[in-house]
Formats: C-alpha cells, sequence, structure tokens
C-alpha cells in the first residue's frame, strides 16, 4: 500500500535530467537512480563507451 508521504529518504531527488522513472511517479529519485537495475544499466553503457 502506497500512502505517497513526504519525507521519504529514497525519494530526494538527485538527477533532475534522469529519464528513470520511480514507482512514486517522479524522474531522479536516488532510489531508482541508486538500484542494482540502474546501475547496471550505466556500467553496461559505459563500457560501451570505453574504446581499449
Amino acid at each position: 500500500m502506497q500512502h505517497h508521504l513526504a519525507g521519504e529518504a529514497g525519494h530526494i531527488i538527485i538527477n533532475k535530467s534522469s529519464q528513470e522513472k520511480c514507482t512514486c511517479g517522479n524522474y531522479g529519485c536516488w532510489q531508482v537512480s541508486t538500484s542494482t537495475k540502474s546501475l547496471s544499466l550505466k556500467q553496461k553503457h559505459i563500457q560501451k563507451l570505453e574504446i581499449i
């Protein structure tokens, strides 16, 4: 059950230009920006950009 209460630390917006939508409905929340899935996708993107 979601109450959409303000003040939950995971929903502090840390990236205003993020395209990642959080479960709270906002974009760029700490929770979605630092999730395992998000970090894995970012790592794969960086690896594609690196020239070996």
